[in-house]
């Protein structure tokens, strides 16, 4: 039996081998790797700044801000990621290209993952230059942490007499990859994502594009080896016998297309699996990056109709897509067959031409047809969201008018669809008839002629029959495809929506002290469709340290100005700076970090969830007991202690969707302690304090006075 060391690939007091060393790059290293990691990933354009990247401070959070800083200067974004000892193989899978810590408690060596091998990993060093490091090599390095936690559980066995037979390392092992190790987080990883708006460096960093490539490769070969096949089948008509040789390479030829057939079948759902995973990345992506505008003004309902299309889009893209290179292989093979004949050639292209044409009709009913869809999906959110308003103010008897009209227009457009449908599925089926009733009139004004003539005209009327029949089913998916994108396109984030664009002025003030906590300066901001700017020419100073006090009547533009000083909006003119920054210059995690936003109370909202995951979601999870003892502490400095006290699970107990068992009261503190707990240096409250009672307000603007850095409250007078 082996040791615990060799079944975890983990042998405990090894020391670091030699590989490992060479491609590791220490803490001051990283800004000359990231100069080169670069020219790996051909960022676009590559950034002067990189020669100016200072070295990373060791402490955690202002890691996370310089590596947040670089990786935006590469067009990526860093995402932190860890694992417990079972899941360390599925990140190792999934972590190129990213930085891998190597010293958990120090954060002075790392690895940076340019690319995947087979079994390995390939790393970059400070000079430039890549090595390959076999996956187990690097899962015994992430894994040193456990190293005391397998002493002490060895220790425990040795005292109770497990240690026969390998039962001790056999525990280890099972314990190690069971739920009971589920708390022993392990290789700490950064994921670099790309946020270039590149669609097809996307494409081929998610291996779309090889997959496709393989898949083209191997249908191509299978239409040579069809065309193959016949050409042998119609030599030996042409004289009157079968060889032996014919009858061999005939069979090779169908084998051989067999094969390419099986084995592009490997490629395809390779293609289904990466395209997949690619669209449903983009879309989440682009719905958390929409801009705040746009998705009110579409509504939920709406965008969720949009997020529900992209498996129509995905479906609809890898069947109408695969059809469309079969049917189209298909149809140059037909074409080579009757090419002996005009008139059957000629039948041929009018047949295409019709199904082209009926392909745009069926787009144009898919994406009427498609509108009204959402149109249903839209009004049915509408109404479950507002069905206490309904039930409180609506009459019963006009409950359901306006869904029945959305309804009534959802049929018509299914009925125009289903008809253009219905029509098109003649045409292979009248180009057949037709192609052999041009063949009989032919051979009947012609006469004799070769039989093998007529075995290819035969052959190309059968390929084209099935090339239409291929094609006209890919057009109808690809119409949906197309119908589908337009629809979901506003939530695929090419580019970061919420990052315009990426300066290098961030850097160059790094260490500098801050001049104030935020500076806006002749900031003019403008709604979508309007003419009158909501903010013109608003130039305002905010130092560190200060309480400010936001006043004025109802669509002033408070709640405006709050979210253009927390970087959810941009200004259309002006500055707006956070320790002698502008906002245009930092990518939004890190605006995010300095400055806290605690929207409005119908803006904000409570996850299905537990009340720690809810309260702590800024924060690194799964959580600390730290954190989880610094968020009972708040809550409790808010009033919040007889409602901890009343939930048997305590911050473990599960809220519902939206709070709904929280009083507007309880939910509005909640939201505050959400704020506080980002520990952000700069805290901005929206009317976060109107349902409170004197009493209670009293105790929350002590707690916030006290554990906020700089503060802004915006309020009614």
């Amino acid at each position: 039996m082996s040791s615990p060391g060799a079944a975890l690939d983990l042998p405990l007091a090894r020391a670091v081998e030699p590989s490992l060393d060479r491609a590791a790059v220490t803490r001051c290293e990283l800004p000359a790797a990231f100069a080169h990691l670069a020219a790996t990933l051909r960022a676009r354009p590559p950034s002067p700044a990189l020669a100016l990247l200072r070295d990373p401070p060791p402490e955690p959070d202002a890691f996370d801000v310089w590596l947040s800083r670089a990786a935006s200067l590469l067009d990526q974004e860093a995402i932190e990621a860890d694992a417990a000892y079972p899941e360390l193989d599925a990140l190792l899978a999934r972590c190129a290209p990213g930085l891998l810590n190597l010293d958990a408690a120090t954060r002075e060596r790392f690895l940076l993952v340019t690319r995947r091998g087979k079994g390995s990993l390939f790393a970059m060093d400070a000079a430039g230059v890549e090595h390959e490091l076999p996956d187990a090599l690097v899962r015994r390095a992430l894994s040193r942490p456990l190293d005391a936690w397998i002493r002490g559980v060895e220790s425990m066995l040795g005292e109770i007499g497990c240690d026969a037979g390998g039962a001790r390392e056999r525990a280890v092992d099972r314990l190690l990859r069971s739920e009971a190790s589920s708390d022993l987080r392990v290789g700490q990883c950064w994921l670099l994502r790309s946020t270039s708006g590149d669609l097809r460096a996307q494409l081929s960093r998610a291996g779309v594009l090889s997959a496709g490539t393989a898949f083209l490769a191997a249908r191509l070969a299978a239409t040579a080896f069809t065309f193959l096949k016949w050409s042998i089948l119609a030599a030996a008509v042409e004289r009157d016998t079968l060889s032996g040789g014919d009858l061999v390479w005939w069979s090779l030829a169908f084998v051989s297309e067999a094969v390419f057939d099986v084995v592009s079948g490997s490629p395809r759902w390779d293609l289904a699996t990466r395209l997949g995973l690619w669209l449903r990345r983009t879309v989440f992506r682009g719905a958390l990056s929409l801009d705040i505008d746009d998705s009110r003004k579409q509504g939920a309902g709406s965008l969720l109709a949009r997020a529900i299309d992209v498996d129509r889009l995905e479906a609809a893209t890898l069947q109408g897509g695969l059809s469309a290179v079969v049917g189209a292989f298909e149809l140059v093979a037909a074409f080579i067959l009757l090419s002996g004949h005009p008139l059957l050639t000629a039948w041929l292209v009018l047949s295409v031409v019709v199904l082209a044409v009926v392909g745009v009709v069926y787009t144009r009913r898919t994406r009427a047809w498609t509108d009204t869809r959402l149109d249903v999906t839209g009004e049915l959110v509408s109404s479950m969201v507002g069905h206490r308003t309904r039930l409180v103010h609506q009459r019963p008897e006009r409950w359901h008018d306006r869904e029945e009209v959305t309804l009534d227009a959802h049929a018509i457009e299914l009925q125009r669809l289903d008809a253009v449908s219905t029509a098109s599925s003649s045409i292979p089926s009248v180009f057949m008839l037709g192609g052999l009733a041009l063949l009989i009139v032919t051979a009947v004004r012609t006469g004799a002629h070769a039989i093998s003539e007529d075995l290819f005209l035969v052959a190309g009327l059968l390929v084209a029959f099935s090339s239409l029949s291929d094609l006209l089913g890919a057009l109808r998916r690809i119409g949906a495809a197309i119908v589908a994108w337009e629809k979901i396109r506003p939530l695929v984030s090419l580019d970061a929506r919420l990052d315009p664009r990426r300066g290098d002025a961030h850097l160059s003030l790094e260490g500098a002290a801050a001049p104030s906590a935020l500076d806006l300066v002749d900031v003019v901001f403008r709604y979508a469709g309007r003419t009158a700017p909501a903010l013109d020419g608003v130039s305002l100073r905010i130092e560190v340290g200060d309480r400010l006090l936001l006043e004025g009547p109802s669509g002033g533009g408070k709640s405006t100005f709050a979210s253009l000083m927390a970087g959810l909006r941009l200004p259309e003119r002006g500055v707006l700076l956070h320790g002698g920054t502008d906002r245009r210059s930092l990518p939004f995690a890190e605006w995010r970090r300095a400055v806290a936003y605690c929207p409005q109370f119908h803006e904000n909202f409570l996850f299905s969830d537990t009340l720690a995951f809810n309260l702590l979601m800024s924060r690194r999870w799964p959580t600390s007991p730290r954190d989880l003892e610094l968020a009972e502490t708040l809550c409790r400095e808010l009033g919040l202690g007889p409602l901890l006290d009343a939930m048997p699970l305590g911050l473990q107990e599960v809220v519902g969707e939206s709070g709904w068992r929280l009083s507007h009261g309880e939910r509005s503190r909640i939201f505050i302690a959400r704020t506080l707990l980002r520990s952000a240096s700069v805290s901005i409250f929206d009317e976060s304090f109107a349902a409170l009672d004197p009493e209670t307000l009293l105790v929350v603007m002590r707690c916030v006075e006290r554990r906020a850095g700089t503060l802004v409250i915006v309020a009614h007078p």
